[in-house]
């Protein structure tokens, strides 16, 4: 599981506007939808944020498919007001007894983690203190 949050989006909304704003969100879910695979789910959360459910779990390959994104973000596109960048939380399930609220709790955790190290990051979730 993914969850990403689109850095500095309140200032875009403050300086640019709404419509710029939704420009930004349509970019960014463009590019996970282009990234993520038929099995995949993605879905917008909240109101920067978005999801990816993986239909299978490897870990190793979350990472960079979340690399993947973050750097087509930060590539960006002219017609948006400025740069982008995006931070990224990844959390592999492995164990079915995990409720899917402590999923999204735990990538949730990796996401605040890669805005507090500095925005513009992956930080994948683990166990013993991420």
């Amino acid at each position: 599981m993914l969850i990403s949050d689109l850095d500095h989006f309140k200032r875009i909304n403050d300086s640019y506007g709404h419509v710029a704003g939704d420009k930004v969100i349509q970019f960014a879910a463009s590019v996970l939808e282009s990234h993520s695979r038929v099995d995949d789910a993605a879905a917008r959360i909240g109101v920067r944020n978005l999801l990816c459910c993986w239909s299978t779990p490897v870990k190793k390959k979350r990472k960079r498919f979340a690399e993947r994104i973050r750097l087509a973000v930060s590539a960006g596109e002219s017609h948006l007001p400025e740069r982008m960048t995006i931070s990224m939380g990844v959390y592999t399930i492995y164990d079915n007894s995990v409720t899917a609220e402590a999923c999204v709790q735990r990538a949730d955790e990796a996401m605040y983690e890669a805005k507090n190290n500095g925005r513009n990051q992956v930080i994948v979730w683990h166990q013993q203190g991420r």
